[in-house]
């Protein structure tokens, strides 16, 4: 008996052990697998954001200033598209889209007189990075590149981008042009909801005629740079480079894999003989978090909540159109807190309507959905109904009585003729 007793406690002992040993490992795989990853890193800011969650999973200097060089053509190309309703449209290089040449920037290398469709204007943009095409397309959308700029601006300013300035169309070094990596994360997961900027920037290349040449190449530079590092690149459905000498490298991309969906934004990576720096970031990046990630599924699509009523609206259940989660590393779920506020006021509600409001906090992220409509709902509370019917009876008795009482003669007294003093 005390044998089989001693066995139990070393059994007993040995199981404890084994789990702690495990936690353990998870909770120092937890503390270190970001230390891990930046160690790898050459870009002095960056950012790792779930396009869906809007979940920071990586922060180095998220906030601090940057210059975003030719990053800066994400927002031209978007406000371009946003102010253009027929891309077929022709446009023409004039000489002062050519100027770009003496600020050292990337080129298309668009001829004087060359005219070509707005598509493929951006194509030349996105792609090739021209800074010709860039001042071609903005002063084609507004007149002016000045007022283009006030564009951009208030573009950055309908989007919360925070710390966004910019002061040119094409990224040219100046102080008051300036971003930082959350904000251009902000701003390139923007973009790529737009099925044409996005088709445009997933693109390895596009053939175009223009009137000076029967075929111009526009190639994707950004995954040619990919090529050249012999980095793989399927996963990235958009990317964006930038560089000059005042900050180094810079990347917005992003990516989907398994339904999971990534935008991660670097700066100031060293200028290295190869120019490759900031993709090899990229590339260790999304290895890091698509190895290292999982979900947590908070809500599955089809899963419905109530929308709570109040003294004018009953309760109603609306299903969700798809997943909501939240994202930790592999084997450890983050603690986070979930808060539904039904914000619906209507008795009739319609497909699409806006009926709550899903919060869910992590400790690094705070991140709200609006919940909508999948359908018509009736939504009259009984209370009401009640009080409706209440004011009909009385309305009905009312009426009853009146149509009830016996009509009421009134007589009038014939007055006797006066008669005439002699």
């Amino acid at each position: 008996m005390i044998r089989v007793m001693k066995m139990r406690k070393l059994f007993l002992s040995m199981l404890l052990s084994c789990f702690l040993v495990m936690n353990m490992n998870v909770l120092h795989a937890k503390e270190n697998t970001q230390d891990t990853i930046a160690a790898t890193l050459k870009s002095k800011d960056v950012i790792v954001m779930n396009r869906d969650t809007k979940e920071i999973l990586f922060a180095k200097n998220i906030k601090k200033r940057i210059y975003p060089a030719s990053m800066t053509k994400i927002m031209t190309a978007i406000v371009v598209i946003e102010n253009t309703k027929h891309f077929d449209k022709i446009v023409e290089a004039v000489p002062s889209d050519t100027k770009v040449i003496r600020d050292e920037a990337s080129i298309a290398g668009l001829l004087i007189g060359e005219r070509m469709r707005i598509q493929d204007a951006l194509s030349c943009m996105m792609l090739a990075s021209g800074s010709d095409a860039a001042k071609m397309l903005a002063r084609y959308t507004t007149g002016n590149t000045k007022d283009f700029v006030d564009l951009m601006n208030n573009k950055a300013k309908e989007l919360h981008l925070q710390d966004t300035h910019f002061t040119n169309v094409y990224g040219k070094y100046d102080k008051q042009h300036y971003t930082t990596v959350k904000d251009m994360a902000l701003l390139m997961d923007y973009a790529m909801e737009n099925p044409i900027f996005q088709k445009i920037v997933a693109s390895d290349q596009v053939k175009i005629k223009t009137n000076a040449f029967e075929e111009r190449i526009a190639e994707n530079f950004v995954y040619a740079t990919f090529d050249k590092a012999k980095l793989d690149h399927s996963y990235i459905t958009g990317a964006k480079s930038g560089s000059m000498d005042e900050t180094g490298l810079n990347l917005a991309s992003t990516a989907e894999k398994d339904g999971r969906r990534v935008v991660i934004v670097s700066a100031e990576a060293p200028i290295d003989e190869k120019h490759t720096n900031h993709v090899v970031d990229a590339a260790h990046l999304y290895q890091w978090y698509f190895t290292n990630y999982q979900k947590k599924i908070i809500y599955k699509k089809g899963d419905t909540v109530a929308i709570k009523g109040n003294i004018l609206t009953p309760s109603f259940h609306v299903a969700l159109p798809s997943d909501i989660y939240i994202e930790a590393p592999q084997g450890v779920f983050n603690a986070y807190e979930k808060t539904f506020v039904s914000t619906n006021q209507k008795m009739i509600v319609k497909p699409n309507d806006v009926v709550g409001i899903l919060t869910i906090k992590t400790k690094n992220t705070t991140t709200t959905y609006e919940i909508i409509s999948d359908g018509w709902h009736i939504a009259i509370s009984v209370y009401v109904i009640a009080t409706l019917l209440i004011i009909l009876i009385l309305w009905l008795i009312m009426k009853k009585r009146r149509q009830s009482k016996p009509p009421i003669l009134i007589t009038k007294n014939k007055q006797k003729p006066m008669k005439k003093k002699p």
